[in-house]
Parts: C-alpha cells; sequence; structure tokens
C-alpha cells in the first residue's frame, strides 16, 4: 500500500455547500498524494449523503465533543508523515501541498506555519495574514498570531510529543496546542508563501463569546510576571512583523473555489494588498 505524502483532516457539522469547495481545493493538488479524512459530527444538511458519492475521500460520521475531537479523530486515522487540518469554509491555494512536503522534506522541523489570504463569502479580498513563528507568552496573553489553514505538522512528532488537541476547549485549542508544542520544545519554523484562504464570515468562532472567554482563561495561567509584561509581549510582536515586512505586503494573484464558479477556481488580483484584518484589530 502506497504511503501517502500529506493526510488533511477536515472536522465538520453541517457545512452546507463550503464543504465541496473545501474538498475540491484538495483534489487539485498537483504532484502530491493526498489522504483526506472527513470527521462529520451528525449533520443533517444532506452531507453525509454527499460524502458517500465521494471515492476519494475517507469519512466517519459520529458524535463528537467538539471540532477539537473531531481533528484528534483524523489525525489518529492519519497515515501520512505529514499532516494538517482545514476547516470546510477553508480552502488550499494551487501547488500548496506540493510546497509544504517540499519544505518538510528540507528541513527537521516538526511544524510549519505558513500565509493565508482572508477572503469574505464571495471570494473576494479582505486582507493578507502572514505568519510568524509564535512567541509563547504572546500567544498565551495575546492572540495566536498564525492561522490553522496554514499550519503543518509531522505526524510522527504528534505521537513522540504526545500532543493532541484537548477537546475540553471549544474555541482557543489552537492556541493551547501551540502552547503545548511550544513547552514540549518543538521544532517550528515560518515560510513565506500563501496556502489557504479564510473565509472571514463574520461569526468566525474566534469572534464569539466562548473564544473571548477562553482566551481571558488563558490568560489567568500565566505567571503574574508575565502578566505585567502584556504591552511589551505585544510590541515584540509588532515589531518582529515590522522587521520581516509584513505591514507592507507585495501585491498578488491567488484562485480558489467560490459559490458563484464551484467547477473552476476563480482568479483575483490584489494590486494594493494590506495586513489590516478591519474586523480583529489584535496582532
Amino acid at each position: 500500500m502506497t504511503i501517502p505524502d500529506i493526510t488533511i483532516v477536515t472536522p465538520c457539522l453541517n457545512p452546507g455547500k463550503t464543504l465541496a469547495l473545501c474538498c475540491q481545493s484538495i483534489r487539485d493538488q498537483k504532484r502530491v498524494s493526498v489522504d483526506h479524512i472527513v470527521i462529520d459530527g451528525g449533520s443533517t444538511d444532506g452531507t453525509v449523503q454527499w460524502l458517500r458519492q465521494q471515492a476519494d475521500i475517507k469519512w466517519l460520521c459520529e458524535p463528537d465533543e467538539g471540532m477539537y475531537d473531531a481533528v484528534n479523530k483524523g489525525l489518529r486515522m492519519a497515515s501520512a508523515p505529514v499532516a494538517a487540518y482545514l476547516n470546510s469554509d477553508e480552502q488550499y491555494l494551487p501547488g500548496a501541498l506540493r510546497t509544504v512536503v517540499e519544505k518538510f522534506a528540507d528541513s527537521p522541523r516538526d511544524v510549519l506555519f505558513a500565509d493565508t489570504v482572508i477572503v469574505d463569502e464571495s471570494g473576494h479580498y479582505v486582507c493578507s495574514r502572514q505568519a510568524l513563528t509564535p512567541l509563547y507568552y504572546h500567544t498565551m496573553l495575546c492572540e495566536l498570531g498564525t492561522l490553522t489553514a496554514a499550519t503543518f505538522f509531522r505526524t510522527d512528532a504528534l505521537r513522540r510529543l504526545d500532543v493532541w488537541f484537548d477537546p475540553t476547549w471549544k474555541a482557543a485549542g489552537d492556541a493551547v496546542w501551540v502552547l503545548q508544542l511550544m513547552r514540549k520544545r518543538a521544532k517550528m519554523s515560518s515560510v513565506r508563501f500563501y496556502a489557504s484562504s479564510f473565509t472571514d464570515t463574520g461569526h468566525n468562532l474566534a469572534l464569539s463569546t466562548t473564544a473571548r472567554e477562553e482566551m481571558q482563561r488563558l490568560r489567568t495561567m500565566a505567571p503574574q510576571w508575565a502578566l505585567w509584561l502584556k504591552t511589551g509581549w505585544r510590541i515584540c510582536h509588532r515589531l518582529r512583523r515590522l522587521l520581516h515586512g509584513m505591514y507592507w505586503p507585495k501585491p498578488f494573484a491567488y484562485q480558489i473555489y467560490t459559490p458563484d464558479a464551484s467547477g473552476s477556481r476563480k482568479s483575483f488580483n490584489v494590486a494594493s494588498p494590506t495586513f489590516l484584518w478591519k474586523s480583529r484589530l489584535g496582532g
């Protein structure tokens, strides 16, 4: 049996039409073998019926304890040396997974962070979200400055370090997971290329009351001296972004599947990109 290059896990619950677009963005990746696993929490919108017709997707439908529990289920099924999880309203850009596999082949890194294009529900450009390797106390006290849509990792690192997503966290589990990896001294790095798109719906999980409450809970876990330096961690993060030129992103183009043209990718040219994500003023 041939081992795939990369495993992608997609958790979902009543995703509607976005799941098909997400899956197509994985299906059309070139020069890379992909094991795509969809973990459905019990959808009632026709998703299961649609999945039954997709011969190239492995899937499981059963109740779970939330998104992070679903992600863990998929990752434990992973057979490829590299893995990631991609939510149903996110997509990979053309060539992204081949580039990721090549980056891991060139380095002993455990985790790789890449850049993401933020789009609206029609696929139009909102802003650029370029990744830096996270800092421990900035992540704990301010925000996780990376997006899981462009986070990739070695599956053997998860097992070797025994670092899985904690399902008791419902919204801030990504930050908790990255903090665990840093405590276990996982090798992390960031690279400059756009790997994915993230849809800003205006009601994403990160904007929820649960997310705000969990980030506050995470801050209470920091030592007092770190809390006193909270402003310093934020300034340090912004200086790092400044030094890496992230406040002046360069013009580029991206191609994604959109609801009005789901049969093929639609191209968007961004002549005047911006770092400013107006609905999220942090970072």
